[in-house]
């Protein structure tokens, strides 16, 4: 830590010099971030929000989101259906021969 305190040290007195002058905040940025990472923000939260909508969502997309799930699964380029269809398939085959 003590080599980059002594580095840092000495970027920061080159600044003086017009040429150094982007090579060093470049190197500032790059390990620390740019100014608009420090400034300050204020977000409109509602922490409730989430008991509010969960019913809806459960209600679409099933307990812990299993429609939701599948659906992603069955794609989006138009075939959709005959996913589903060999899917069905595939879960009775493999619900016989679990039982």
């Amino acid at each position: 830590m003590g080599n980059l305190t002594y580095l840092l040290l000495g970027l920061l007195m080159t600044l003086n010099s017009n040429t150094n002058a982007g090579v060093v905040t470049v190197l500032l940025e790059s390990l620390f971030g740019t100014p608009l990472f420090f400034k300050e923000q204020s977000w409109n939260f509602d922490p409730d929000i989430s008991s509010k909508r969960n019913p809806e969502f459960e209600a679409i997309n099933g307990h812990r989101s299993v429609s939701l799930i599948e659906r992603f699964g069955l794609g989006i380029d138009g075939k959709m259906a005959e996913r589903q269809q060999t899917n069905e398939i595939r879960d009775k085959m493999n619900s016989d021969n679990v039982s």
